[in-house]
């Protein structure tokens, strides 16, 4: 990473041995990134952990995709400046076209269905912009947390060669972003000729609309007369009809009175069988030969079956 040899570590009363004269080596890891070398004289020496490289290679490597990453973040704030200059540009571009717009329809009162054909689309274009703010916005929020991660990554020195690369790479970006600029200028040239012959071929198309509406109009008030027509012949046949059911209807009711009569009719026959059954003697009192506390009690179990029996027919 910066070239920096890792210190060596001895105690005050031995000292560092060399490779060929130590037969036997033992390796003590400590943490991640510092390992021991234990001599058998008893001397040590720290040495980079296994797999150290590695690791800061990936880290370099992360590092690099994240600054690579945060370019093209900085290379899209500039490009939604642009766009946000050249939303300006089509805003006032719009006002003037509105302006036409209201002028021709001062002079023309049948404009007014391209009136609101026109506002709707104005509608939408600011409904596009809006979104394209909040499209900055959220863009502007990434950069910065985007920052806050170089400032972090920033800690890790970079050789000289990464930062020339960087340096190149910083250069393209304003190159393309120039080129860029340019080719959207044109691409607005050609979006505001391409609007104005659309407006022009919009007034054809509004009085076309305009001149099949009114023959329309002239086929629908011609078939609405004939339908009502229609229903002017249609309407003694219905009548016709209409009788017919009624006197169904009457009929029907006129059976029904009739059945109730003869309903009601039935329940009095019922009542005087009922009547002539419970008092005929022989069924309470047997031979006849009872006394005048029988017969009463006999009266009113009569009358009370009765009662019950009427309860039920109705």
């Amino acid at each position: 990473m910066s070239g920096r040899q890792p210190p060596v570590a001895s105690s005050s009363s031995e000292t560092r041995s060399s490779e060929r004269d130590v037969p036997t080596l033992r390796t003590i890891q400590i943490e991640d990134r510092l390992a021991l070398v234990v001599h058998p004289q008893g001397s040590f020496s720290e040495t980079p952990a296994r797999g150290t490289n590695e690791r800061s290679d990936q880290l370099q490597e992360q590092l690099r995709e994240m600054k690579q990453q945060l370019q093209q973040m900085q290379q899209s704030q500039q490009q939604m400046q642009q766009v946000d200059e050249i939303r300006q540009q089509t805003e006032h571009s719009h006002q003037q076209l509105k302006q036409r717009v209201e002028e021709a329809l001062q002079k023309s009162p049948q404009m007014d269905k391209q009136k609101e054909m026109i506002d709707g689309i104005l509608q939408k274009m600011e409904q596009q912009d809006q979104q394209a703010e909040q499209t900055q916005l959220h863009i502007e929020e990434t950069l910065q947390k985007m920052q806050q991660m170089d400032q972090h990554q920033q800690r890790i020195n970079e050789t000289p060669q990464q930062m020339e690369q960087r340096q190149q790479q910083i250069d393209e970006i304003l190159q393309q972003t120039d080129q860029q600029t340019r080719h959207s200028q044109k691409q607005i040239d050609e979006i505001l000729q391409k609007m104005d012959q659309q407006t022009q071929h919009s007034q054809e198309q509004i009085d076309e609309i305009l001149q099949h509406i009114d023959r329309q109009t002239q086929y629908s008030r011609k078939h609405i007369e004939k339908i009502l027509q229609k229903m002017d012949q249609q309407t003694p046949h219905f009548q016709g009809q209409i009788d017919e059911i009624l006197q169904k209807i009457q009929k029907m009711e006129q059976q029904a009175w009739d059945f109730r009569q003869q309903i009601q009719s039935f329940t009095e026959e019922i009542w005087n069988l009922v009547g002539q059954m419970f008092s005929s003697p022989f069924h309470f009192w047997g031979s006849g030969k009872s006394s005048s506390s029988e017969m009463a009690t006999t009266t009113g179990y009569r009358q009370k079956k009765i009662a019950e029996i009427l309860q039920l027919l109705q």
